[in-house]
């Protein structure tokens, strides 16, 4: 069994739906620190695995890497990856081209700056739930992978974990 600690539903909802092992995710933006803290500490105690993803926001991610190791200190370094910038780039760096052309999206190359914000824009909406879910059902790793540098790294370290998508 493998701990995914998210963010937040979207990111919930992504993990959930490529991931295809035994694993638990957990939505920890809303809960306290000190909780956050004590889960992280009993999970090493047991000797199980955790990957804890965070979006970066805009910032340099060594900087946001830093933060979050001082906001939860039971963070092992090597357990955290950074999502640039938000969910949202990863999404769409997996949308297939026919749900782009459906919403008349222009094709992406590199959806690397890419956010909630320009993701509201393009779709036409802030109600993006059934948007993720749609670009989910033919999410393609093939383009993810191309479109988006976090995402690659992200593929590419834990690839055996991944349902076989696209």
């Amino acid at each position: 069994m493998i701990y995914f600690f998210v963010e937040g539903t979207f990111d919930k909802i992504f993990i959930s739906k490529l991931i295809n092992c035994d694993c638990q995710i957990v939505e920890y933006s809303s809960m306290k620190n000190k909780k956050l803290n004590n889960y992280i500490r009993s999970l090493k105690k047991q000797g199980v695995d955790y990957v804890f993803l965070f979006d970066t926001d805009r910032k340099d991610k060594d900087t946001k890497l830093k933060q979050k190791l001082k906001q939860y200190n039971q963070l092992q370094k090597e357990k955290c990856f950074a999502v640039v910038l938000e969910i949202e780039s990863w999404f769409m760096a997996g949308c297939c081209d026919d749900i782009l052309k459906k919403y008349k999206i222009k094709p992406f190359n590199d959806t690397n700056n890419y956010d909630k914000e320009h993701m509201m824009n393009d779709f036409k909406t802030n109600k993006l739930i059934s948007f993720y879910q749609e670009i989910l059902e033919r999410f393609s790793i093939e383009n993810a992978v191309l479109r988006n540098k976090s995402f690659n790294e992200f593929y590419s370290k834990y690839k055996s974990i991944f349902k076989q998508c696209g």
